[in-house]
């Protein structure tokens, strides 16, 4: 057995006493002991509580009991442990005292999730009170601090027996508890005093000592009798804090009185909250938002629960409302934007006006749920000024738009119980609903008991224009091939509204265009009059429909002429819809000379090649078309002949990326830049703020195979005040991935990439590079490769990273080079669902992964449903497939020779035979569109030297009449 501890005598009791009350400082080093002791004591009476309702110990005498209990002894305000020996049977171990220490951290501070949050703001149970010791009785001659605690003398106590460590136990508990309360009062009291006392102070030590002594007695206050003067003294204390600028310190005393639970609204805007908030929601640089961890202490301060409300009392904390909202919406924290917005609701002065403020800025940041939500809720509900209403109500159906027709029967609920500044709704709003229902479901039945649904509630009678719905259901069953349901409208529009009719005719030529009758369709626009019509902005769009139809059937040149013939007979203007179109068109053939012919014949015409259309050409032939580094300079060099002023800072960004990509058909000498490429040289050093500048700067570096270069010109720039940019960010992952410590470089890029995504920051630019690289560099057999990739993506989903589509087929194709086809079929499936698309052949990677897979599989029917699916993608002409299909044709002629072989060759044939024709028949197209370009520019040659010729004529026939 084990010798007792000693107890203190009561000398050295009084000397700690005069130590810990002589000086304000050393409050919370007694206090701490106390608490320490205490929570002891509570150990062993939740030990004994368990013992005793222990079935195995019933049978026992209380004696037998007593003497397997923990053996903890009260003496007045101590306890003494006494160790047992060990090793016998039926005896427990001593139970290890339990130590409470306050955590001065934020609830919010570790959250990951909104979940999390809402757990953090629900009550937690009062903290355990600290017993403290009981006053030692008054000496006639004190003990100062200077005694040494060498000479305090420690007395031991002897070892009770069994029965006497009974009694002990049991007696003094109703004594301990009154002496405990008694104790814990007096020091209570004493910490208010002392805190008082240092507040009166003027010195800046004494508001330190104040925050100390606060912070650390806090938990212990929570359920005593002086609970209301020590929030008191909390509000005085942070008041002192926001007064002396440390805001650090009264954001912890508010959170530690938020931490006690629920407070009235009054005690709450005691504290100044406001500034506080404010202080946790600065921003380094105006682009770049606040940290997570600050935005979660600001959603502490300001989500609290609180009680006893009273109306008008938080109008001033509308400002710092708003500006948490603006960062709980940046930082994607959907369900924080939910309470924030709801909370600062009860607190603003003009509720309209917050409400309108709300619903525009969700939908600048696309939040379109919670602008359908605060309009349902909210705003369908309020009186809103003439000059906002409109546009407030644009938002709505854009938001409804957005979500391709979401509660579009509340939205006409509400419609009909709104009451409009003007007094009649927008019939628009009716036809968009109309439009976006159709496009949602394409089934013109429900369109229609949606329209019914509109009338039975009256919405016809609300709107200015109820002709306009009706011809918006011409449109939609016209485009849905229905025609009895599309002139049984007609009539009822034209019965109603005779000044519609050429815009029905002109809304019914799409069943013509469906026929192939285009003859017909020209007449019928021949026989439209503009000035007639009910909508005569209307006639334009409703050709460019026609031309939508026409372009998906033939081909570049065809839809060419169609388009000319339509400006020349009807004297229309070119649009820019139009102009797109016929030039996508070319662009797929990938028919460089009719493409220039084409927009130089627009640019005569008088149609505006500025520079933003010429930068959205250029964008599409580098990214859509793959378009090659020389023939988009050459497609540059023609727009810029006819129209000098075409080209600005975008498009030589647009040249530079486009020559990086091509790597060697843009190499330079060493040392010297391409003179295409414009960077400051502040950007070559990172000081600098133009994130295009950077990029390029990084680009430069990255291609001279220096790595830390251009992550040291990152970092630089983003130190220098540079927003976040997701291409830069790219590069610096690429640069650190290419570092010369692979295993250290790619750890500093997930880290780097996790950091950035838990900003809120858009990092999949960067998580594509990140994957790609450590695939391919990864080293291993097919069993190991598979597993790497399995630990890259759940070390990013770990995270709520999303891995894209393009990165998930990069991996079907790697599962496919090692054999594993039944993983790629798995990883090409899974990268179409979440790209949205309908068919497999959304990508070049997925087909040729599908391919080789089925390939070897001898899948035939999957193998078919691809073909055919081709058929309908963009890529059905393209050479990069019809040569990885010749490719596998080859290894499954090399097997055995079976009839699934036999019939897998006949589907690979069937698909390079598409392809093939498709190709020809684009090359048919461009000599014919080469063909039409010559004609038109030698019409053009040869119309400008007639004019030359007659006013060369007409010049010589003046000056001969001038002579005679």
């Amino acid at each position: 057995m084990s010798p007792p501890l000693p107890l203190p005598s009561k000398g050295a009791l009084r000397a700690l006493r005069s130590l810990a009350f002589g000086t304000s400082c050393a409050i919370g080093i007694i206090v701490e002991d106390r608490r320490r002791r205490i929570s002891t004591l509570h150990t062993a009476v939740a030990n004994k509580k368990k013992l005793k309702a222990s079935r195995q110990y019933h049978k026992k005498s209380l004696g037998g009991l007593a003497s397997q209990l923990d053996e903890a002894v009260v003496v007045g305000g101590h306890i003494q442990w006494h160790e047992r020996e060990e090793g016998k049977p039926g005896e427990h171990r001593d139970a290890e005292p339990t130590h409470h220490s306050a955590s001065d951290d934020t609830a919010l501070r570790n959250d990951n999730t909104e979940d999390s949050f809402q757990e953090a703001h629900t009550p937690s149970p009062p903290p355990t009170r600290l017993l403290s010791l009981p006053p030692p009785p008054p000496s006639p001659q004190p003990i100062t601090q200077d005694i040494p605690f060498a000479t305090i003398r420690r007395v031991p106590i002897s070892n009770p027996n069994p029965s006497e460590r009974h009694i002990l136990i049991h007696q003094p508990t109703e004594s301990s508890e009154s002496n405990i309360s008694t104790t814990l009062r007096e020091s209570h009291e004493a910490l208010v005093h002392s805190i008082e006392e240092l507040l009166a102070s003027q010195k800046q030590e004494s508001l330190d000592q104040a925050v100390s002594i606060f912070m650390s007695n806090s938990p212990a206050i929570n359920s005593s009798p002086l609970c209301g003067r020590w929030l008191e003294i909390s509000i005085r204390l942070s008041n002192e804090c926001q007064t002396s600028d440390r805001w650090e310190d009264a954001s912890r005393i508010l959170t530690t009185i938020i931490r006690f639970g629920p407070m009235t609204e009054a005690r709450y805007f005691a504290y100044n909250p406001s500034p506080i908030i404010e202080f946790h929601l600065r921003r380094q640089h105006p682009d770049t938002p606040c940290s997570k961890e600050s935005l979660n202490s600001a959603c502490t301060l300001f989500l609290l629960d609180l009680e006893e409300k009273l109306a008008g009392c938080g109008t001033h904390m509308e400002r710092v409302g708003r500006l948490l909202l603006l960062e709980a919406i940046a930082a994607h924290r959907g369900k924080l934007m939910q309470y924030i917005y709801f909370r600062l609701l009860g607190w603003v002065e003009d509720t309209e006006a917050y409400v309108r403020w709300a619903i525009h800025t969700f939908f600048q940041y696309n939040d379109h749920k919670s602008v359908i939500k605060i309009f349902l809720l909210h705003y369908s509900h309020m009186q809103s000024p003439p000059e906002f209403f409109n546009e407030t109500m644009d938002c709505v159906l854009g938001s409804f738009e957005a979500l391709k027709g979401l509660k579009a029967i509340s939205l006409l609920e509400a419609f009909a119980g709104m009451e409009c500044p003007e007094g009649k709704l927008r019939t628009r709003w009716i036809m968009r609903v109309l439009r976006v229902d159709w496009t949602r479901h394409e089934d013109m039945s429900k369109t229609i008991e949606l329209f019914e649904k509109a009338v039975s509630l009256g919405l016809l009678e609300k709107v200015a224009h109820p002709q306009g719905i009706y011809l918006a259901l011409v449109e939609l069953a016209a485009q849905a091939g229905d025609q009895d349901t599309a002139n049984s409208f007609a009539k009822k529009v034209v019965r109603d509204h005779p000044d519609t009719r050429h815009d029905v005719a002109l809304k019914l030529v799409v069943l013509k265009a469906q026929t192939g009758d285009w003859d017909a369709v020209l007449q019928t626009f021949r026989q439209a009059r503009r000035d007639e019509m009910a909508e005569p902005t209307g006639y334009v769009p409703a050709f460019i429909v026609i031309l939508q139809v026409f372009a998906d059937s033939h081909s570049a040149l065809e839809t060419h002429d169609f388009a000319m013939q339509f400006i020349q007979e009807t004297g229309s203007d070119f649009h820019p819809f139009m102009v797109t179109l016929v030039a996508n068109k070319y662009g797929e053939a990938r028919d460089i000379n009719g493409f220039i012919g084409w927009l130089e014949l627009c640019g005569r015409k008088g149609f505006a090649l500025d520079a933003g259309f010429c930068n959205s050409v250029l964008h599409n032939c580098l990214t859509t078309w793959q378009v090659s580094f020389r023939d988009l300079q050459l497609i540059h060099s023609k727009l810029k002949a006819i129209n000098p002023n075409c080209s600005d800072e975008v498009t030589q960004r647009i040249l530079s990326q486009s020559a990086h990509r091509d790597g060697k058909a843009f190499k330079t000498l060493k040392g010297v830049r391409p003179r295409s490429i414009i960077v400051s040289k502040s950007a070559y050093s990172g000081r600098s703020t133009d994130n295009r500048d950077i990029y390029e700067a990084m680009n430069q570096e990255l291609m001279g195979c220096r790595p830390a270069k251009a992550l040291m010109i990152y970092k630089q720039a983003i130190s220098f005040g540079m927003p976040f940019c997701s291409h830069c960010f790219r590069l610096a992952v690429l640069a650190a991935l290419r570092g010369k410590n692979s295993s250290a470089g790619a750890s500093s890029a997930l880290s780097m990439i996790q950091d950035a995504h838990a900003k809120g920051y858009d990092t999949g630019p960067a998580v594509s590079t990140f994957v790609k690289c450590q695939i391919d560099s990864f080293a291993g057999s097919p069993e190991e490769i598979v597993m790497h990739m399995r630990n890259l993506v759940n070390s990013l989903e770990s995270s709520h990273i999303a891995v894209t589509p393009a990165v998930l087929t990069h991996m079907a194709e790697v599962c496919v080079k090692i054999k594993h086809h039944e993983k790629a079929i798995v990883l090409c499936n899974l990268a179409r669902n979440r790209s949205g698309s309908s068919h497999l052949c959304f990508s070049r990677q997925s087909f040729k992964a599908l391919a080789s897979a089925y390939s070897q599989l001898l899948d035939i029917q999957e193998m078919k449903s691809l073909i055919h699916d081709l058929s309908k993608s963009r890529f059905l002409a393209d050479k990069v497939l019809l040569s990885h299909l010749k490719s596998i044709r080859r290894t499954v002629k090399k097997g055995d020779t079976s009839d699934r072989r036999s019939a897998m060759l006949e589907e690979i044939t069937r698909g390079i035979e598409q392809i093939t024709e498709a190709r020809a028949e684009l090359h048919t197209q461009s000599n014919q569109i080469s063909q039409e370009a010559l004609r038109i520019v030698g019409d053009a040659v040869a119309d400008l030297q007639k004019r030359d010729v007659e006013r060369q004529s007409s010049e010589f026939l003046a000056q001969h009449m001038a002579v005679g």
